[in-house]
């Protein structure tokens, strides 16, 4: 997801069920250290209770997106 800053890539859980997407949400997050020490890193785990859906994501750069163009060749090689 490229936003006007930054640029991410997420996961969004949207089975169309608030309670399937809340089932697959947690089954994940409770697996949390095991798939960042997989990843390498840090996620966000953003569960969204607001929202139907969830969210699992990671910021690809907070200084290049859709307004950055002189910064995109750096965001794509991160």
């Amino acid at each position: 997801m490229i936003l006007k800053h930054s640029s991410r890539v997420e996961l969004y859980i949207d089975a169309r069920n608030e309670d399937d997407n809340r089932k697959i949400f947690d089954k994940l997050h409770s697996e949390k250290t095991s798939i960042e020490a997989k990843f390498g890193g840090e996620i966000e785990w953003q569960r969204l209770d607001d929202k139907r859906a969830s969210r699992i994501a990671v910021s690809v750069s907070k200084h290049a997106g859709l307004k950055d163009e002189d910064k995109w060749t750096k965001c794509r090689k991160t």
